[in-house]
């Protein structure tokens, strides 16, 4: 197997160097509630699960997916032309650069406020995409290949196509919301996973003051029997190779009947992070690397996918992250429109997140 080193996990354009520990580590990440439990299913010893999550802080994001469609949520994406201020439920505002410059504005947001959170806005959209389904990246074998340390993409996008072919299901029904303790949980929960509860009231105080210091008794039967079993997911893994391999974060909004078929078999190409899809179009998100682009493009041709806005590059230096505080967004067991901004990120432990 060859030695990787901290400058060269590039190869060839194409394939992303990983070491077995790092591999097994991501085949295990989803089913994964603790770091203990990840090194149980991934067989690497606890100690060195550690060592490795810490090494990967530079080239991945682990994230925590939530049963949003359960929790009246909507993942929102949103393309306009202009710069205003984002509104509530924002969770961060990008600036994407290509043959025009567009503003993406990524929410969260109850369905019952979707019109309340477009209508907020100080530019008409160009484009919006309601995620009522999610797709992140998986090791699958249909489209990764690991061998030798070497981790490369396979291009199995027409292999049992019909498993990609499902209809997007809307959904607008508004179930009651999780209480405040869950959805405080759940907020800290989107900046690490395995962010233990006394951590997670520790941060949540640093940002809302006003919130009860509960016991540690009460915060692990919420973690556990409420997040845990009712509201959790699982995890996803995000190779994020911009910062020190200066592979950028790339857009791709897509149209046409087949654009969630693609997006679906897209997102699982290594180096991806997540698709949104919609009825008609998606929006997948990531870092491929350029020698998937031939690739890329010969499948939207062959599907008859549409990229209105052309390659979409997002601006590093000009993406502002806010906090994620759906305990403030409640009364009563009701979602809320807040009057409050987003709180910007920077400072707290969502600086460097990665939604969705």
């Amino acid at each position: 197997m060859p030695r990787r080193n901290h400058i060269n996990v590039i190869r060839d354009g194409e394939k992303i160097l990983l070491d077995e520990k790092e591999w097994r580590i991501l085949n295990s990440i989803r089913g994964a509630w603790t770091i203990r439990e990840l090194a149980r299913l991934s067989g690497v010893p606890y100690s060195t699960v550690n060592k490795v999550l810490e090494r990967f802080r530079r080239i991945a994001h682990f994230k925590f997916r939530a049963k949003y469609r359960d929790m009246g949520l909507l993942p929102l994406h949103v393309f306009a032309e202009g710069d205003g201020q984002p509104p509530p439920y924002t969770l961060m505002k990008s600036r994407l650069h290509g043959a025009h410059s567009i503003t993406l504005y990524t929410a969260l947001v109850p369905v019952a406020l979707v019109d309340t959170y477009l209508e907020s806005l100080e530019d008409e959209p160009l484009a919006v995409v309601r995620g009522y389904e999610l797709r992140h990246w998986e090791p699958s074998p249909r489209f990764n290949v690991y061998s030798d340390g070497v981790l490369r993409p396979r291009y199995g996008f027409y292999e049992d196509v019909a498993i990609y072919s499902a209809p997007v299901e809307p959904y607008s029904e508004t179930p009651r919301p999780p209480d405040k303790v869950d959805l405080m949980i759940i907020s800290m929960k989107m900046a690490d996973p395995f962010m233990r509860p006394s951590t997670i009231m520790e941060h949540a105080l640093e940002m809302d003051s006003s919130l009860p210091r509960l016991s540690s008794q009460t915060l692990s039967y919420h973690t556990v029997h409420h997040v845990k079993e009712r509201l959790w997911d699982g995890n996803a893994a995000c190779l994020c190779l911009e910062r020190a391999w200066k592979v950028p974060r790339r857009v791709f909004y897509i149209e046409g009947e087949r654009a969630p078929l693609a997006a679906r078999m897209l997102v699982n190409l290594p180096g991806f992070s997540y698709a949104a899809l919609d009825v008609g179009k998606a929006i997948v998100v990531g870092y491929p690397l350029c020698g998937y682009f031939e690739e890329i493009y010969r499948l939207f041709t062959g599907l008859g996918v549409k990229m209105p806005f052309g390659d979409l590059v997002d601006d590093r230096l000009e993406r502002r992250l806010y906090v994620p505080m759906l305990w403030r967004m409640t009364e009563h067991r009701r979602w809320i429109w807040p009057n409050d901004p987003p709180r910007p990120a920077r400072g707290t432990v969502f600086e460097e997140a990665e939604f969705f």
